[in-house]
């Protein structure tokens, strides 16, 4: 045999001996990946089911602690609705006698004032009196005795209507 055969003998032998390396190199290969994904697998199984554990785990704790808080509150409730429905009675109460005090306290003050009023409208009545006589009499020295007397009549409002009223009726006839 020649060199050259020789050589491709050798190359053909260390074709082969790399092909079979590669080929045990994806075998070995796929075998750890395939045991990894395995040890993946089984990781994620187990963590899935501590995970699983802990949420059920604090659902139920969850579950409690608002049964408890909302007991809670609705013994609060309950609580706070009968001292509101004590303090309304006593409100009520209070109320009912602070209105019968009101309304005799009214009563006394509506007869006060009725009394004040009347002794005001006196007061002014008397003053209206005196200044209608001090205003008589300013007229007589103005104007004296005679005129003093026709021209206040006419001048008042209220016998000023009454003797239009008299004329009125005096031309209808």
């Amino acid at each position: 045999m020649g060199i050259l055969t020789d050589d491709m003998t050798r190359l053909r032998d260390e074709i082969g001996a790399l092909h079979d390396a590669r080929n045990a190199f994806i075998t070995q290969t796929e075998d750890t990946v395939s045991q990894m994904r395995a040890r993946f697998r089984e990781a994620h199984t187990e963590m899935a089911a501590a995970d699983r554990a802990g949420r059920l785990a604090f659902v139920a704790d969850l579950q409690a602690k608002v049964g408890e808080l909302q007991e809670a509150l609705r013994r609060s409730h309950a609580e706070m609705a009968n001292e509101l429905r004590e303090a309304l009675a006593a409100s009520k109460a209070a109320i009912t006698a602070n209105e019968a005090a009101r309304q005799g306290q009214a009563t006394d003050d509506r007869a006060d004032r009725l009394a004040f009023v009347a002794d005001r409208n006196r007061q002014v009545a008397g003053m209206l009196g005196e200044f209608a006589a001090d205003l008589e009499g300013a007229r007589r020295a103005w104007l004296g005795p005679r005129r003093a007397t026709t021209t206040t009549t006419e001048r008042t409002p209220r016998a000023a209507g009454r003797k239009s009223k008299t004329k009125a009726r005096a031309r209808a006839r």
